[in-house]
């Protein structure tokens, strides 16, 4: 046992540092769990397989936080059922989009406007997130993409409550102030205001 958690510890660091050997052996381990977890959700192959492709993303383009994470399988477990939860939302949109073009005449070009208009916004957010200092952006991203609570990131980061929630409000106010500048919608800011 001692011996488990000294190799997970390393394997954690040198998959924070970009070590895609460590990444690979995280993967192997992990897979078969986090697709189990997102068949238990979907009842589907092909999302149980989209969501262990995009679960695993994930941890890569946030690799650097994994150093901070305590509980991995409950961090993965978390990140499956966001990721499980998008997805389901957005097959139902899918859903509702080609229920509306049945039934209406929609414009050809709306919903790529639409898109352009989700991918805008997207870079603004991240233009917005470079205002952020690195602890400010590590809570805002455990708490916004990964969808954890306060007191959850507190015990992850070794910080007090009270900490993590005045780097998470000053985090906000700073990207609040650089949407005043730049064009954003209802979604995007009722996402930043819960």
């Amino acid at each position: 046992m001692q011996t488990d958690c000294f190799l997970y510890e390393r394997l954690r660091a040198d998959v924070a540092r970009g070590d895609a050997e460590a990444f690979t052996a995280l993967f192997e381990h992990y897979k078969h769990k986090i697709y189990s977890y997102a068949y238990h959700f979907s009842r589907s192959v092909t999302i149980a397989e989209e969501v262990t492709q995009d679960v695993f993303l994930k941890v890569w383009l946030n690799r650097e936080v994994l150093v901070d994470v305590d509980n991995i399988d409950a961090w993965l477990s978390v990140i499956t059922r966001n990721i499980c939860f998008n997805q389901l939302k957005k097959i139902a949109g899918e859903r509702k989009m080609k229920a509306a073009v049945a039934t209406t005449h929609v414009v050809a070009d709306e919903p790529v406007n639409q898109y352009i208009g989700y991918k805008d916004q997207l870079h603004t957010l991240q233009l917005a997130m470079q205002q952020l200092t690195p602890q400010q952006r590590t809570i805002f991203r455990l708490n916004r993409e990964m969808g954890l609570k306060n007191e959850e990131i507190s015990r992850q980061l070794q910080l007090s409550p009270n900490t993590v929630k005045a780097h998470m409000v000053s985090a906000l106010r700073k990207i609040r102030l650089f949407f005043d500048t730049h064009p954003v919608s209802v979604l995007l800011f009722f996402f930043l205001l819960f």
